[in-house]
């Protein structure tokens, strides 16, 4: 198996409740590294407040994934859309091509958004 991406993209409500408006299942990213770290890194540096959120429709409130790292730190959207771009250069994958245009068109119509990741 591996180390797996699913990745929420979250309005923020409050300061303590978000919304998922988008859930993309990246599975593999690979290894590769971009600006300095692999995939999972660009969630692991970022330094937005602990938050958490309601994943798989469950009742459970997520702030870990299932390696213990934590899931309720939103990445700098610019450095996720630039990594993707420079990955998707040397390693065109159709889930992350995915995930790229839905970014852009977020960003595009004005709406805040957060990204988290959450390895599986």
């Amino acid at each position: 198996m591996g180390y797996e991406s699913k990745i929420y993209i979250v309005k923020r409500m409050t300061q303590h409740f978000g919304e998922v408006i988008a859930m993309f299942d990246l599975c593999k990213m690979g290894s590769e590294s971009y600006l300095g770290t692999r995939f999972p890194g660009l969630f692991l540096e970022a330094k937005s407040p602990r938050f958490c959120f309601y994943h798989d429709e469950s009742e459970t409130a997520v702030d870990k994934d299932r390696y213990g790292e934590i899931v309720t730190k939103a990445a700098d959207n610019a450095k996720v859309i630039h990594w993707l771009k420079l990955f998707l250069e040397k390693s065109p994958y159709y889930r992350a091509e995915m995930f790229l245009k839905a970014l852009e068109s977020i960003e595009n119509s004005g709406i805040t958004y957060e990204i988290y990741h959450y390895g599986y």
